[in-house]
C-alpha cells in the first residue's frame, strides 16, 4: 500500500466495558494496531523501545463511550446502563478525558444508534480521506489489559529480551481489511462523524 505523508488516521475503539488503563500501555497497543506502524513494529519484542516524536494519544486514538444522557434518553432508559462496565476510578482518570466521543452524533444520526445502548465492541481506523476504512474489528475484547493482554518477562531467570504476551482473558473477533471491503459493496459504507462530549451535559 502507497505510504501517506500525512498524520495516520486516529484509531477509533468503541467498547461496552472499560478497565483500568495507563498512558504507557494505550500508547503501546496503539503501535500495535495502527496500520502506518505495524510493518516496522514488534509489539512484544519492542515493548521498552522508547519511541522519538511520538504524537500524543490525542492524536492517536479516540474512544466512543456513551454519556449519562445518551443512557437515559435510550430505549432501555438507565436499565440499559447495565450493559456498559466502568469503574468510575477508570472511566475517570485525567489523560483519557479528550479521547472520549459519544456513541451518537445528535446531528447526523443515519443509523439510529441514539435509540439503543451498546453492546458491541469494534474497533476501526479509517482511511486518509474518511471515506473508507483501513481495516476493522469486530470483536468481544472490551479495551482492558485483561482482554488485549500485557506484555511480561518469561522468567526472571532469562535475559529481559525473552518477553510473552500474556493475555488473562481470551476473546474472539472478526476482522476486515480495507481489501475485504472492497470485494463487497463498499459504495454502502457509511462514516459518521463522532461528536465531541462537551456537546452534552454529561
Amino acid at each position: 500500500q502507497k505510504r501517506s505523508n500525512k498524520p495516520p488516521p486516529q484509531v477509533l475503539c468503541q467498547m461496552s466495558s472499560l478497565g483500568y488503563l495507563n498512558q504507557k500501555y494505550l500508547g503501546k497497543f496503539h503501535e500495535a494496531i495502527d496500520y502506518t506502524s505495524t510493518h516496522s513494529t514488534r509489539p512484544v519484542q519492542d515493548y521498552d523501545r522508547v519511541s522519538k516524536n511520538k504524537p500524543s494519544l490525542q492524536n492517536q486514538l479516540r474512544i466512543v463511550w456513551p454519556t449519562v444522557d445518551e443512557i437515559r434518553n435510550s430505549v432501555e432508559g438507565y436499565y440499559g446502563g447495565g450493559s456498559v462496565c466502568g469503574k468510575k476510578k477508570n472511566v475517570s482518570l485525567e489523560f483519557l478525558q479528550p479521547l472520549y466521543r459519544r456513541w451518537s452524533n445528535v446531528a447526523y444520526d443515519p443509523l439510529q444508534t441514539a435509540r439503543h445502548v451498546p453492546h458491541i465492541k469494534s474497533f476501526v481506523q479509517p482511511s486518509h480521506d474518511g471515506r473508507s476504512i483501513e481495516w476493522l474489528c469486530l470483536t468481544s475484547h472490551n479495551l482492558s489489559i485483561a482482554a488485549w493482554g500485557q506484555v511480561q518477562r518469561r522468567s526472571k531467570n532469562l535475559p529481559p529480551d525473552e518477553k510473552i504476551l500474556f493475555v488473562r482473558h481470551w476473546e474472539l473477533g472478526v476482522f476486515f481489511s480495507a481489501d475485504t471491503l472492497a470485494r463487497s459493496d463498499g459504495n454502502k459504507v457509511r462514516i459518521v462523524p463522532l461528536a465531541d462530549y462537551e456537546h452534552d451535559s454529561n
